[in-house]
């Protein structure tokens, strides 16, 4: 069966400085996650956060 569009997830690009990723690893490996299910993790976050 196939999914709809809508519940596929499409691979993105995202630039961040050294820094940055620094932290996310950091936070990621404190909470046992990997980088990528971090990253998504905050963003979801931030955007329920924003209310679009």
């Amino acid at each position: 069966m196939m999914k709809s569009q809508k519940n596929q997830r499409h691979p993105v690009l995202i630039r961040m400085d050294l820094e940055l990723m620094a932290k996310i690893d950091k936070l990621a490996k404190k909470r046992f996650m990997t980088r990528n299910a971090c990253v998504q993790y905050i963003l979801s976050v931030a955007l329920e956060n924003a209310k679009l």
